[in-house]
Formats: C-alpha cells, structure tokens, sequence
C-alpha cells in the first residue's frame, strides 16, 4: 500500500511539561517510500504550533526514524547522526531517479535535494545528469562501493548556476567527461569528499565563473584525457586536499594536465597534503607565470604534497611568482618549495668618502653582484630590495674595511632600512673596528620587512675625516 501520511499522530498525555512526541508506525510501508514521499510535510500537523521542535518516532518494516523536527521542516534523523531533508530520495536503480527526457535526469529543477545511492551499482546508461539552478547532495550508503555508472559520451553531469556535492561515491563515466558547467556561475560549487572517479575522460573542463571547487579526499584512478581546466577572469576558489592522484598500486592515472588553470583568476588556491603520481609526459598542476592566476587580494598556496613518478610536478608556475607559497613538498623534479633569501656582494674595492666624523655613508657605486634572489631583488650599488609579502627577516651584512692612508681609527657599520621614506640607520646592528690593519665588521638583526622595503650597509670613521676602503662586503638576507 502507498505511504499515508495521515496515518501519523500525536501523543499528548504530559505530565512533567515534556515536548510533543509525533508517532507513526507501519509494517508494510519502507523507510524509502517514507523518504521518498518527504517524510511527513504533507501531514495535518505541520501547521500545528507543537510540530517545530517535537520528537518524531517512526518504525517501518525496514527501519526507524527518530529525531526532532526543525524549523525548516527537516528531520534531524537521531540513527545516523545526520540531518534527513524533506527532499530525500533513496536511490536503488535508475528508476528511482526523475524520469529521463531525451536521455538528461534532472536532478534538481531549482529545489535543494539529496540523492541517496542505497544499491552498491546504478548504471543510468545511456543518460546523463542535469542540475539546473539548485543544491545536490548525492551521498552513497555503500563507502567505497556505490557507484554510478553511464556509458554516455556526454557530460554524466551539467550544472547549470548550481551547485553539486558528492560523498562517498564512485562514479565511472569510459566515454565522457564526468562534469560540465554553464551558465553565468553566480552560485556554482563543485564538492567531492571521500569519493572516487574510478574512469572518464576528463573531470571538468572550461570551468569559468565564480565556480567553487573543493576536492577533499578525492582518489583518481584513470582520466584518459585530463582533470580539471578552467577560463574567465572570476572563478572563485580551488581546494584540493589530502586526494591520491595518478600512477600507484595499478592505478591509470591521468593524461595530461590534471589542474590547468590556464588564464583563470582565483581568490584562493590551497592545494595541499595529496598524493600525486604522474606519469610520463603528464602534468600535476599548471597556468599562468608570475602569479597571473591569483586575483588582487587573493593567494595561493602548495604545501605538504608528495610527489612521485616520472612525469612533471609544477610547469609555468614557480615557486618564487607573487602570492604563491611553495612549502613542505616533496617533488619529483626540479621544482623546489618556496625561498625567502637574497644576498648582494661587492665584486671590486670601493672607497667610501667621509666628509664629517661619525656620519655614515652608503657602500655603494656599481660593483655590486647577485647569486641568489629568491623574493629579492638587487642593484649594482648594494641594495636588496624585498619582494615577498610581509615577513620577519634576518639580516647580516659583513665587511672588511679599513682607514685610507693606514693608522688608527674607530670604524663602524650599519644596516640602513628603506621602507617608503628613505633610508634609516638601525642603530641595534652597529659594529666597530679599531685597528691600523684591515679589520672586519658584522652587522645584523631581525627586521619586519613588507613588499618594497630595501637594505644597504653603510660605514662611517668615528674619529675623524680619513675615508674609507672597503675591501670586501656581502649583504644576506632569509627567512
């Protein structure tokens, strides 16, 4: 017999002042066809001014549901410890889903839905999925076993200006691509968790607008083509975390890129703690040089990921562009973790001129070299110039200096610090020699710098006016 939801009632002998407890119980109808029928919205009570907040206690001939009523009408289902919508469909074959029309399952038609794969295989060949202005959440009951399967070489799912998450599901797609998304993109999401794409062609291609990728837990078999493309100027974020990807333990891994973000602006990438194996000729994450990928305000970080394999870890993308972090990766190539360090170091004597006591002058002119700039950059005059975002940085200059025309004098060094209104002596840094021989000098101290600010070393005599050679300095500066 059909589910009746009349069938429900109330039990309202109180006498300690305890909520209402709503009570249903059948032996022919299932715990599917209450679901399916929305459990208990189109019932008398819903109006009642007890129903919000009430107990509801319901047996079936295969299960119970038992759990409090929200405001929105959902169930907060107490067996499974997880909110139980209105819009609830077990899913056992494809029968259970919307009817196909011309081979697309609507799966949404603007409504927030959940989508449960009870059955541990549901091939929907030859049809795809369509989710049109809503919120899906398709979640299997089987981990590692519910699947959905097509044949199809369209898309298996298409959203348009909607969002679509899955939990523990497979899906398997040989002939297409598993998602395609249209539209303006105002509120689309893509969500995996705990899922697997056992076989498709690609997982997404051309994602454009403000689309919001999150991928967590997510392993990769085999894509025969790639993974994920994107285009446009306004995607929104991309998370990958902690997903296995690629060549191991028989795994088919991907072809070509996995993560192209080609011209693609984002807010924020955060690609971190996955496992990624890719084979020869393919790439694990690509786009755009000197950080062009990441939108005004926005960052972008890779850390934690180990890589293995032949093929290619980072390509176009380093780990020095602006607004990217690189750190605590281990690569299976040439590429490195991000550096914060820079050095500048005088290639020939200079002579610094001193015109009064105790005033002190710049070592610059233009003998000064570079061998390492990583978030620096240097002149011929002995200026580092900080390039990275704002950091605590250590900084030590050392020289060998001595008084023109030989004799005694007091001689001292400092660092001078540049941040936007010209040069300023750390007075923390000073350090003097006083010897008729050539002496050395070390100048050092921790600095907040911000992007801009600049460093140089500069001497001075002490006692009197004789100038200064400077036979030999270097500047370094690290995290």
């Amino acid at each position: 017999m059909a589910f009746e939801q009349f069938k429900l009632d109330i039990a309202t002998e109180q006498t300690r002042g305890i909520f209402n407890t709503y009570v249903y119980e059948s032996d022919v109808d299932t715990l599917a066809s209450v679901q399916a029928a929305g459990y208990f919205s189109g019932s008398r009570f819903i109006t009642d001014s007890d129903w919000i907040g009430s107990l509801m206690v319901a047996k079936m001939s295969d299960g119970s549901i038992t759990g409090f009523i929200q405001a929105d009408g959902s169930i907060v289902d107490e067996g499974t410890g997880e909110p139980s919508a209105i819009n609830v469909v077990v899913i056992n074959s494809l029968a259970d889903f919307p009817a196909p029309s011309a081979g697309v399952i609507e799966l949404s038609g603007g409504q927030n839905i959940t989508y449960r794969i009870a059955s541990k295989e549901v091939d929907i060949s030859p049809n795809v999925f369509s989710v049109t202005s809503g919120n899906v959440f398709i979640n299997g009951y089987h981990p590692g076993e519910s699947e959905l399967i097509t044949d199809s070489t369209d898309p298996m799912f298409t959203t348009t200006n909607g969002s679509i998450r899955f939990n523990k599901l497979i899906t398997d797609c040989p002939n297409g691509d598993l998602h395609s998304f249209s539209g303006d993109g105002s509120s689309s999401s893509l969500i995996m968790d705990n899922s697997l794409v056992r076989d498709c062609k690609n997982i997404a291609l051309g994602i454009t607008g403000a689309v919001a990728i999150s991928l967590n837990r997510l392993t990769v078999l085999a894509t025969t083509v790639g993974g994920f493309s994107f285009s446009g100027t306004s995607n929104s974020q991309l998370i990958v975390n902690n997903c296995g990807v690629g060549l191991e333990s028989g795994f088919l891994g991907w072809t070509g890129n996995f993560l192209d973000l080609s011209t693609a602006t984002f807010d924020v990438i955060s690609i971190n703690g996955n496992r990624v194996f890719p084979g020869a000729g393919d790439v694990f994450l690509t786009g755009a040089a000197s950080g062009a990928n990441i939108a005004a305000g926005g960052h972008a970080e890779l850390a934690g990921n180990l890589f293995s394999g032949v093929g290619s870890s980072v390509v176009t993308i380093t780990a020095q562009d602006a607004e990217w972090l690189f750190t605590g990766n281990n690569f299976n190539d040439s590429v490195r973790n991000t550096m914060t360090s820079g050095d500048s170091f005088l290639t020939a004597s200079r002579t610094v001129v001193i015109s009064v006591a105790g005033t002190y002058a710049p070592i610059n002119g233009t003998n000064w070299a570079s061998d390492v700039l990583d978030n620096f950059t240097s002149d011929n005059e002995g200026t580092l110039t900080y390039a990275g975002p704002g950091a605590d940085l250590s900084i030590t200059a050392i020289s060998t200096i001595e008084k023109s025309g030989g004799g005694s004098d007091k001689l001292c060094g400092k660092l001078a610090i540049d941040s936007g209104s010209g040069f300023v002596l750390s007075d923390k840094t000073i350090s003097c020699t006083d010897n008729a021989t050539p002496g050395s000098i070390s100048c050092q101290g921790l600095f907040s710098f911000s992007t801009g600010d600049k460093v140089q070393l500069w001497v001075t005599n002490e006692d009197g006016t004789s100038n200064i050679i400077v036979s030999e300095a270097n500047i370094i500066a690290k995290l």
